[in-house]
């Protein structure tokens, strides 16, 4: 069993996928390993803060909600990146565990589709994807096995058989 001690002052997604990736890569071969690096830095550089998470340019996109210090986030990390580096739709992580990216809490039931002003928008908790067309929240799915299995409802979705 790997264990991962992060110190809280680490505020940046780059650090935090290292954590992640170096703690589980033992018995990966060098390429694999390099390609997952590469990933994690084309990742980073996908990291937004929460005033912007309903302005990015594209369309549609969507939002990964993480902590540092969620378990449930540094076990389906490696996927939400790899679907992140596919292409397949924009997708930006942002880090709730920084200052700047406080949120409001809500309950399953307090969860509210259609919003279009951050100041509205509110998360179970986390892993959390939010899906955003034009500017307007159209999906807001929560825990490990639902962003899953919506990452994989995505890529049917969108990739043309």
């Amino acid at each position: 069993m790997y264990t991962i001690f992060i110190d809280m002052k680490l505020h940046t997604l780059p650090l935090l996928l290292v954590a992640v990736f170096t703690s589980c890569s033992s018995g990966k071969s060098e390429s694999k390993s390099k390609n997952a690096i590469e990933e994690y830095e084309i990742a980073s550089k996908q990291e937004i803060n929460l005033v912007d998470c309903l302005s990015q340019k594209e369309e549609e996109y969507l939002v990964f909600f993480h902590s540092e210090t969620c378990g449930h986030c540094k076990e389906i990390i490696d996927d939400v990146i790899l679907f992140a580096t596919s292409d397949i739709i924009k997708t930006y992580f942002l880090n709730i565990s920084k200052n700047e990216n406080k949120i409001t809490r809500c309950s399953r039931d307090e969860i509210e589709l259609g919003i279009n002003r951050v100041e509205d928008l509110k998360i179970v908790g986390t892993p959390t994807i939010v899906e955003v067309e034009k500017g307007v929240i159209t999906a807001n799915v929560v825990g490990k096995d639902s962003c899953l299995a919506f990452l994989n409802a995505q890529k049917d979705k969108y990739i043309i058989a």
